[in-house]
């Protein structure tokens, strides 16, 4: 299962601020004596997520991306949402570069806990690997915190998915698929407020 949503702002990536805006009106002609100028390129961040068994109560998620022209990218985890939740990156596992894609990339902490540094080669293709648990116990029922049970899960997107720091000015596509899902499978998602 694959979809894709243009998104004009990252608000912490909640998957529910806007999708598929608009295009832009096109620009008025550049007169024949002027070379037109290029256009900006779309970025993207590409997510695919699968289901760990057994019991499917991890979801492992690859994120790829083109780093920042300067070589340096900083990624955002999981922080904060709704409900005064606090430390989603705790729900966060293993996260690192994957290493068929890591050629001179290195990751380090970032300054703070819910931040990562990639150093890498300017506007390199990154590719992070990482896996989200469900990090709450008990019969309570949390609802702004990813759930993972045996039966099915619930997350909303502020909760799992790891994201490079951009300007939130630049537009760009977000691709998500789904792989390795059970036969018969039904997910949904919800874009808008």
């Amino acid at each position: 299962m694959k979809c894709r949503l243009c998104i004009a702002a990252l608000v912490p990536l909640a998957l529910a601020v806007s999708c598929a805006p608009p295009a832009p009106p096109a620009p008025p002609p550049v007169p024949a004596s002027a070379p037109a100028p290029p256009a900006p390129a779309l970025r993207s961040l590409s997510y695919t997520l699968r289901l760990v068994p057994p019991g499917a109560t991890r979801i492992e998620i690859d994120l790829r991306f083109r780093g920042a022209d300067d070589g340096h990218t900083r990624l955002v985890l999981p922080s904060t949402a709704w409900g005064a939740e606090q430390r989603l990156y705790d729900g966060i596992e293993r996260i690192d570069l994957a290493p068929e894609d890591a050629a001179g990339a290195r990751m380090s902490a970032g300054p703070r806990p819910e931040e990562r540094i990639i150093d890498h080669a300017p506007g390199a293709q990154l590719h992070v690997r990482y896996t989200v648990r469900q990090d709450w116990s008990g019969d309570r029922v949390r609802r702004f915190r990813p759930i993972l049970d045996e039966r099915y899960f619930q997350f909303f997107g502020s909760g799992v998915f790891v994201y490079p720091a951009l300007r939130l000015s630049d537009p760009f596509a977000i691709d998500l698929e789904w792989t390795g899902l059970p036969p018969g499978s039904a997910t949904g998602r919800r874009c808008g407020a």
